[in-house]
């Protein structure tokens, strides 16, 4: 964050915020506003900030709530007291308004009050103005200004910004095959952005002649025994609680990690693939399994180390998923998962089977499905699009990440993603301490996993145990708080 310093005559101001550079318009006088100057900020598209502060101060900070939504806040700071009201448009929420009113409380009226108009917006009642040599220049009723800038009496490094602005990270996590379900929390329905979600998912599989509405009517069981209806209603609800939450994001998530089919989930939020995109990817890969299928298959979480599962499995079972130290997901045919689940159980070892809708995956009982899906991705990912690096790879190793056939998204990605090893304790040890990581999924799982991996983590699941939805999930504020760092 850098300091904006406003000469006598300076019009325009150049700062740069989150390696952004930005252009600040300056006005001083307004006679319609509530202030002293208004600017106009343009990134990318113009969007407006109203500021009032001790109009002879040099010094002003930008500080950013939402960089999502595009909001951003620039006021005046004076002798470690920060000068800043400011007056957004009707949707600001809750949180500036709580912000606001204690930064007032402890000005001791030197600036104003600040009531609540009802809607989320700010209306100020502004007491007169003086400047630092104690001089009145006018109050904002009369729009007199007549004192010009004056010189900053003390040095920026003295100067202290108290920040209430999030500065946790925030990396979210895209569950894969089993963890689908169709049984969700009703208040879902009534946010905006998960409504909207759905409105457009159901749009683009009516055109492949899917209806939606069925995979996740929750009388329909369908999505633990089919994996076409496993994998679409799964990434369905996936991108929706995705949107819901971008939307309520302080800032851009540091980190997107997807486990097995929520891969497809990590370029959809890395903005490499479209929602068509990651729908199409779904069904292609449901539908090689299907065509190819020979028999059936299954999966198993296991509570062994890699290790020391190897040389215990039976020749038609594979290590598939590296979890963590000690907890595997391996993969087979059918008949000798349960037999083997039987066998660990019965030596006092975790063993329980994963919904796999009767196939398994990562593992050379896939090998023809992949070879299918290696032609219909053709169609779903003409061209390869490189990917940021947020998203971290679990289906490579770390040595390979650097790789083309890594660093891109193509078709061949998400081959390999269907048969080899998800390497998920991998990725996750790029996870930095403090930061907040979010599980993107109708039903949460890691949150042991995580904590054994990175226990300086706050781990956030939207929705909880029995369906319940997390009620932090209702309020943008409640959202926001857990990622002020402590």
């Amino acid at each position: 964050m850098q300091a904006l310093v406003f000469a006598t005559t300076l019009a325009i101001a150049k700062f740069s915020y989150n390696q952004h550079q930005y252009a600040c318009k300056v006005h001083l006088g307004c006679s319609q506003y509530k202030a002293h100057h208004l600017c106009e900020v343009h990134c990318g598209k113009s969007f407006v900030a109203v500021v009032t502060g001790n109009c002879c101060s040099h010094y002003y900070y930008c500080y950013s709530y939402s960089r999502a939504s595009l909001i951003l806040l620039i006021g005046a700071v004076s002798s470690k007291t920060l000068r800043l009201v400011v007056a957004m448009e009707t949707n600001l929420l809750k949180m500036f308004t709580r912000v606001v009113s204690r930064r007032l409380s402890s000005t001791t009226g030197a600036i104003g009050t600040v009531n609540n108009s009802g809607r989320g917006s700010l209306r100020l009642k502004l007491n007169p103005l003086w400047t630092l040599s104690k001089r009145h220049v006018g109050t904002i009723s009369s729009r007199t200004f007549a004192s010009q800038l004056l010189k900053p009496m003390y040095k920026e490094e003295e100067d202290s910004l108290e920040e209430d602005s999030p500065t946790r990270q925030a990396w979210f996590i895209f569950s894969g095959l089993g963890s689908q379900r169709n049984v969700l929390p009703k208040e879902l329905y009534s946010l905006e952005p998960f409504a909207e979600s759905l409105k457009e998912s159901r749009r683009i599989l009516k055109g492949l002649g899917i209806n939606m509405d069925e995979h996740l009517d929750p009388e329909n069981n369908s999505i633990y025994t089919c994996i076409r209806s496993a994998l679409i209603s799964l990434s369905v609800i996936q991108m929706a609680l995705y949107e819901t939450l971008k939307h309520m994001l302080p800032a851009e998530p540091s980190g997107l990690i997807g486990h097995s089919a929520g891969e497809a989930l990590c370029g959809y939020a890395d903005g490499s693939l479209s929602a068509e995109q990651v729908l199409l990817i779904s069904e292609a890969r449901a539908r090689a399994m299907l065509v190819t299928k020979k028999y059936s298959g299954g999966m198993a979480a296991i509570g062994l180390s890699l290790k020391e599962i190897s040389p215990l499995c039976p020749p038609d079972i594979y290590p598939a998923c590296i979890n963590a130290p000690n907890a595997i997901i391996v993969s087979g045919s059918a008949e000798s998962i349960k037999s083997f689940i039987k066998e660990l159980q019965g030596k006092k070892i975790f063993a329980k089977e994963v919904d796999s809708c009767d196939f398994a995956p990562h593992s050379p009982h896939v090998e023809e499905a992949s070879h299918l899906l290696r032609e219909y991705m053709k169609q779903i990912i003409p061209n390869k699009v490189r990917r940021s690096s947020k998203w971290i790879s679990t289906s490579a190793r770390e040595e390979d990440w650097d790789s083309p056939e890594v660093q891109f998204v193509s078709g061949e990605y998400f081959v390999n993603n269907i048969k080899d090893q998800v390497l998920f304790h991998q990725a996750l040890l790029h996870i930095p301490n403090g930061a907040v990581v979010i599980e993107i999924s109708p039903k949460a799982l890691f949150g042991g996993i995580l904590k054994g991996a990175v226990p300086d983590t706050s781990y956030f699941a939207p929705i909880l145990k029995n369906d319940i939805l997390n009620p932090t999930v209702l309020s943008k504020e409640d959202f926001q708080s857990i990622f002020r760092q402590s």
